[in-house]
């Protein structure tokens, strides 16, 4: 089967005017220069993307503090502009930049081509008559893509935060992760109009399943496995087993190398702006550092990351499968487990809940080390952020 690489721009047909303002900015820098938008309002952040992108110049959307880290080859916008009667140029970038999410390590700066994103837009099904909801900040590939496909499609877009009330809007399509729908469920009962959920940035259990379920009865859900690198890699359907993440998506090939997942896909980016490291490898496969395996029927189940896989006692503990077998307990909205020091058997491990369950019997983790928290401690990517929790769990264990 050919694939359709289409080269068609992005574009975003609401809000001219304001991309303009943002285009005649653009236009005063030099043509080599990346630019970083971080701007609070997410309207304004939209106008000067596919403003700047509409001047030939390469940008992205950031959040201050990645931002403050790049290079000097990043001219940081921080400052709203005004809308211009001016017309929008017709030099459109042919790339554009996206920030790793930095769950456990530094946001890095990721070169890819628009006709990356295109592909995914085209297959996703969203139509003009959409309200999509996207929730988190949009400095996050995962809200960042929402809405870019939202604009390019033209649909109408809601930027929300996990704590709003979507009574008031009236949304049909939803992107999110799991940390973020459980949180906006606390403050929802039920949300008929919600057709279709896309989560991604994490694995969904049985209880979040289920939650989802109850409040958005009618929603089709999608959990889709991907990375700001690769963008989607698998996507399930209702025909996915529990604890996957599905099946490749159209057009992506997964190979498991020793127990490593490896890609190849037409939506991998090129390489990273900081080190000017090509993603992919010399045959066109990204090692995505994480591991897992395939079931007989093809479905892709997640092991955990390399990275979270650590030595206790001169045994391979994967911190990850400690942490669904947490959630399994039932009554944990959340969990984080994180590995510290440990002079006699390598390392110790520590962790930190959210909800009411009660954790016990878990191999390696005793008593002592388990904290309950009130508040959840989450990115802007909208996922668990580890450091934060990690930093706590030490400053209570001292």
């Amino acid at each position: 089967m050919t694939i359709n690489l289409t080269t068609k721009p992005m574009r975003w047909a609401q809000n001219i005017p304001l991309q303009s303002g943002y285009a005649l900015w653009a236009n005063a820098l030099a043509r080599e220069v990346y630019v970083v938008i971080c701007l609070r309002d997410p309207i304004h952040a939209m106008a000067a993307f596919f403003g700047v992108l509409s001047t030939g110049r390469m940008c992205g959307v950031a959040s201050v503090e990645i931002a403050q880290n790049l290079s000097d080859e990043f001219v940081i916008l921080d400052t709203p502009c005004a809308p211009s009667s001016t017309p929008l140029p017709e030099h459109e970038s042919t790339h554009f930049i996206t920030f790793s999410g930095g769950t456990t390590g530094t946001p890095k700066a990721i070169l890819r081509r628009t006709k990356s994103w295109i592909y995914s837009f085209e297959r996703q099904g969203i139509t003009t008559s959409d309200r999509v909801a996207v929730l988190g900040d949009l400095s996050h590939s995962l809200a960042f893509y929402g809405a870019t496909e939202a604009a390019n499609i033209g649909a109408q877009i809601a930027f929300l935060t996990p704590r709003s009330d979507l009574s008031k809007y009236d949304i049909n399509v939803i992107y999110a992760t799991p940390t973020q729908l459980k949180l906006l469920c606390k403050h929802i009962e039920t949300h008929p109009n919600v057709t279709s959920i896309f989560i991604g940035g994490g694995a969904l259990n049985a209880t979040g399943h289920e939650l989802i379920t109850r409040h958005f009865p009618n929603a089709k859900i999608r959990v889709f496995y991907g990375a700001a690198e690769t963008s989607f890699i698998t996507i399930s359907d209702a025909n996915t087993p529990l604890g996957s993440v599905g099946k490749p998506y159209a057009g992506v090939t997964v190979q498991i190398r020793d127990g490593g997942i490896f890609v190849h896909s037409p939506m991998i980016g090129e390489r990273y702006l900081s080190s000017d490291q090509i993603i992919a490898g010399s045959d066109g496969f990204v090692d995505v550092g994480e591991l897992g395996h395939f079931d007989d029927a093809g479905n892709l189940f997640i092991t955990g990351r390399r990275d979270r896989a650590v030595n206790i006692a001169d045994q391979l503990v994967h911190l990850d499968d400690i942490e669904r077998a947490i959630l399994a307990i039932g009554s944990i909205e959340h969990v984080a487990v994180v590995a510290l020091p440990d002079v006699l058997r390598g390392h110790q491990l520590a962790c930190a809940i959210m909800g009411n369950g009660r954790v016990r019997g878990v191999k390696h983790l005793s008593a002592r080390c388990i904290f309950t928290l009130n508040d959840w401690p989450i990115l802007p990517s909208g996922k668990t952020d580890y450091r934060r929790i990690t930093a706590m769990i030490k400053d209570r264990m001292t």
